[in-house]
């Protein structure tokens, strides 16, 4: 039985392969962007429901003379602490992920953990100080 000869150009080739792997990466890229916006519409819920079911004691401390910032500590300081436990449990996974892609194409810019550490905690930051004065500027 023969076989025939078949040849390709090795651009070609490599072309292909990048081709493919921008497709996963875009599918991945939206399925990312899909399940973030799940995860902050579950903590807004979160916070949405803490805050309705301690809307007494957010009144009380109001009438006692508590400020916006302390009241909003009080009810930010369990999610912060969620965040934070999701942060530390996260940032190895996505160490680990990034790196094997990384090692996959040949042309990559380098990867620093501590710029992951420092993002995640700027981004939890502004965060939470945005939504401290707009619930200042509401009372």
């Amino acid at each position: 039985m023969e076989h025939p000869f078949r040849y390709s150009l090795a651009e070609d080739e490599v072309g292909l392969i990048y081709k493919v792997f921008n497709v996963f990466m875009v599918i991945f890229s939206y399925i990312s962007i899909l399940i973030i916006s799940i995860a902050c519409l579950g903590l807004m819920g979160m916070l949405a429901f803490t805050v309705r079911s301690r809307q007494k004691e957010i009144s009380i401390r109001k009438v006692m003379g508590a400020n916006v910032k302390t009241i909003a500590w009080i009810l930010s300081k369990e999610f912060i602490r969620i965040v934070i436990i999701a942060i530390i449990l996260a940032i190895p996974v996505v160490y680990l992920i990034a790196s094997q892609i990384q090692m996959l194409v040949p042309a990559s810019i380098g990867f620093d953990p501590v710029a992951i550490l420092i993002g995640s905690v700027l981004l939890v930051s502004f965060n939470w100080i945005k939504h401290t004065d707009s619930n200042n500027k509401g009372s």
